[in-house]
């Protein structure tokens, strides 16, 4: 594919980056875990540290498994009475099975809540403006990343939770599955997307933030997806996994990760584009999009560990390629 022009999706991109838009988590799995040891199971099985999180706060982590390969890519939201577990579509069954597997006589119940609520991502610099406008009480938004509260949109009960998934930053929002509408009308935006448009393909893969099942899956390890900052805790002592994960973080490498790839041209990188250093194949696109950030061509993927640092020029059927930094929040 060529692109010669403003891309067709341009104003709904203009909308979650300059403005206020809104993206609709279609379908995202949601899962619930409660009980007595909720907190203390979910810790001893994930690469993040949940036992240090109070309710009202949240994190990013992956799940894995014993040999510390990702059996999930999971946002936490931490609740009074429960723990709720957010991720891409068609996830609860294979997670709730693996779980399972390693209670032993735990007090803890896991549940799927997907077809029950509805999740939004509302994104932008006037992302907070719009919605103070319409709540009760517009000094309970959360101001710092993965801290949420309960508020009421022109009485439609909401979860909000401060993000910073993809470089405009904003909130996600979980209704009532039957006050979907009604959310999306009280908050007056003119843009709503799906999370698989090209508006918010081009904002994620701008911001590095990889889709579990498209740019990774359960071969990979978390060091892989170069999200160490955010999605794990090398302090946090033992859970599953946790072996391989720290003798990686002790050699200090792995051998590929992802990485954002900016082309030359005009032509977007498909799905198993490669990339040669050398002559030599050191990586494989795995997301590809034209991005009206970098006005070029952008992919995602796999790249190895000597052709992977930043500034590093890659070679494709495309023409060249440039290792770049993703775009963070707040950039401009």
């Amino acid at each position: 594919m060529n692109q010669t022009e403003s891309p067709t999706w341009e104003a709904d991109y203009c909308a979650l980056t300059s403005s206020c838009g809104l993206v609709l988590l279609s379908n995202w799995t949601q899962l619930v875990i409660r009980g007595q040891d909720r907190v203390s199971f979910l810790h001893n099985m994930c690469t993040n540290n949940i036992r240090d999180l109070g309710a009202g706060t949240g994190c990013e982590a992956f799940c894995t498994d014993v040999k510390g390969k990702i059996v999930g890519h999971l946002l936490v939201m931490v609740e009074q009475e429960q723990l709720t577990l957010l991720t891409l579509p068609e996830q609860a069954s294979k997670l709730i099975a693996h779980l399972e597997r390693y209670i032993i006589r735990e007090d803890v119940q896991f549940g799927e809540t997907t077809s029950d609520f509805s999740w939004f991502f509302v994104c932008g610099p006037q992302a907070r403006g719009r919605l103070a406008h319409v709540l009760d009480s517009p000094a309970q938004l959360p101001t710092e990343s993965w801290r949420s509260t309960t508020v009421f949109l022109r009485d439609t009960q909401c979860l909000v939770v401060a993000t910073d998934l993809v470089w405009p930053g904003g909130f996600l929002l979980r209704v009532a599955a039957c006050e979907c509408d009604s959310l999306s009308e009280g908050i007056s935006t003119s843009r709503i997307v799906d999370f698989d448009s090209p508006a918010f393909t081009a904002m994620r893969v701008e911001s590095g933030f990889p889709f579990y099942g498209l740019d990774f899956d359960s071969s990979h390890l978390p060091q892989e997806i170069d999200r160490d900052r955010r999605a794990i805790s090398f302090k946090k002592g033992c859970y599953l996994g946790q072996e391989t994960i720290a003798r990686i973080d002790a050699l200090g490498h792995v051998n590929k990760k992802l990485a954002s790839v900016k082309f030359t041209g005009t032509t977007i990188p498909v799905v198993g584009t490669s990339l040669f250093q050398n002559q030599i194949e050191v990586g494989t696109i795995t997301s590809g999009i034209w991005s009206p950030g970098h006005s070029a061509p952008l992919g995602m993927g796999f790249i190895s560990r000597a052709a992977n640092s930043i500034g590093s020029v890659l070679e494709s059927e495309l023409g060249s390629a440039t290792i770049i930094a993703p775009f963070l929040t707040g950039h401009s």
